[in-house]
């Protein structure tokens, strides 16, 4: 992170930040899921590696600096769960669902603008 200082009243932040994710699932030989058959061939894997970036400029207001106008840019990345992944059937009883995952998800990017 690296933090400017310029002008009289204002700074900006730099970050960069390095993420490395790697995800693989894999049924146990001879799993059979009652809609998909057999899962054998069912397996999923994220290997991926990402850079995301944030900035921001702030404006420094007031004799003593006590308040502050922020602008910032920042990148996430949502990854599905490990249920989420997996080709499995999940059932929860109490709240009456069943879920199943997908073994053909991906990250996501998201851009959050404050």
């Amino acid at each position: 992170m690296l933090d400017i200082k310029f002008l009289e009243h204002f700074r900006t932040t730099l970050g960069l930040r390095k993420e490395n994710t790697f995800f693989n699932a894999k049924p146990i030989f001879g799993a059979f899921n009652s809609v998909l058959g057999s899962m054998d061939s069912l397996t999923g894997e994220i290997d991926a590696s990402d850079t995301l970036r944030a900035v921001s400029l702030t404006w420094e207001h007031g004799s003593e600096k006590n308040m502050n106008l922020r602008f910032a840019y920042g990148e996430t990345i949502a990854r599905p769960t490990f249920f989420e992944f997996t080709p499995v059937r999940l059932s929860n009883e109490a709240e009456k669902f069943t879920v199943e995952g997908n073994p053909d998800l991906r990250r996501t990017w998201w851009i959050i603008l404050i």
